[in-house]
């Protein structure tokens, strides 16, 4: 794992380089595309899961705006990582959002308004969001291109499900936590998790059913996975638990350190662990947790861990 941020590190100094050299109207060559795609997307899903970064007051300067960037290639996302430059930006805003809602509920201050429009607009954005708004690259005709782009649809479906479950537990939960419509949420929470699993379990089983096409099959991009089986109640959990025995069958360095830190999340989301009945019982320093992170942030930042979810 620890190498993995030295790759990160690689990446930006390579796109820096790569900024200097090139002129304001000179369009990048293919292998800087490449790059600066690579670093956005890995850069973008590694912030997300950094409890390092510290809060900040509004107003932002760091989101995003909803205007297409011709230097990401959206193709080589979907090929590569199996997401979408719209989902990376509503991951990137909805992480920067959070930084700004947790300044904020850690001095006990109301949120600014044009902190709540963009809270709610984020929302809104992502309610009407679908897979049709994205063009799924079909290479040929062939069984393999087609089952291909079959998966890469299923991935993006999980991706999209999983912000959805970012999007809760980051900006609607820890706002009001005496909403009475905080239930129907957590409701609604546990099926956007099923459906997580579910995309990805049929990932799976697309790859076990096709030997031929897929000889030695790649695990996916964990992110997603990561995400909503975090936040799984243990009625929820049997899917997950299938799932990432099958992610372990891949053998590679950082997936069982993710499972490590989902198991502990479980435990501590079952013991109670930081006071979080109702996400706001307890002490006021466990109020605080229960107020700005989800329970993996919680664990991670008491342990002062790092994780990636590639």
């Amino acid at each position: 794992m620890s190498e993995y941020w030295l790759h990160l590190k690689g990446f930006k100094r390579l796109q820096i380089l790569c900024d200097r050299l090139q002129s304001p109207i000179q369009k990048l060559c293919k292998t800087e595309r490449y790059l600066k795609t690579v670093f956005y997307c890995q850069s973008t899903l590694s912030r997300s899961t950094d409890c390092g970064l510290r809060p900040l007051p509004w107003p932002s300067h760091l989101l995003e705006s909803d205007v297409a960037d011709d230097s990401i290639d959206n193709h080589c996302l979907q090929h590569t990582y199996g997401v979408t430059h719209t989902l990376l930006r509503f991951i990137h805003n909805i992480k920067t959002l959070s930084r700004h809602l947790t300044y904020y509920s850690l001095q006990g201050l109301s949120l600014p308004n044009g902190l709540e429009r963009e809270r709610v607009a984020v929302g809104e954005k992502l309610l009407l969001w679908n897979i049709e708004c994205e063009e799924i690259v079909l290479f040929d005709q062939s069984e393999a291109a087609r089952l291909t782009a079959k998966i890469t649809r299923l991935h993006v479906l999980a991706f999209s499900y999983a912000i959805q479950v970012f999007y809760m537990t980051h900006l609607v939960l820890p706002v009001d936590l005496g909403d009475p419509t905080n239930d129907e949420i957590a409701v609604k929470l546990q099926q956007q998790i099923s459906q997580v699993a579910s995309c990805l379990q049929r990932i799976e089983i697309i790859k076990r059913d096709n030997p031929r096409v897929f000889r030695k099959p790649m695990a996916p991009i964990l992110w997603p996975g990561y995400i909503a089986s975090c936040e799984a109640e243990p009625g929820n959990r049997d899917l997950w638990l299938e799932w990432w025995a099958d992610m372990r069958r891949y053998q590679i360095g950082n997936i069982q350190p993710l499972w490590n830190a989902v198991q502990e999340t479980w435990k501590s989301r079952d013991e109670d662990t930081f006071g979080l009945s109702g996400r706001g019982e307890g002490n006021s320093h466990n109020q605080g947790l229960s107020r700005c992170l989800p329970l993996w942030r919680g664990f991670l930042r008491g342990r002062q861990d790092m994780i990636f979810a590639l």
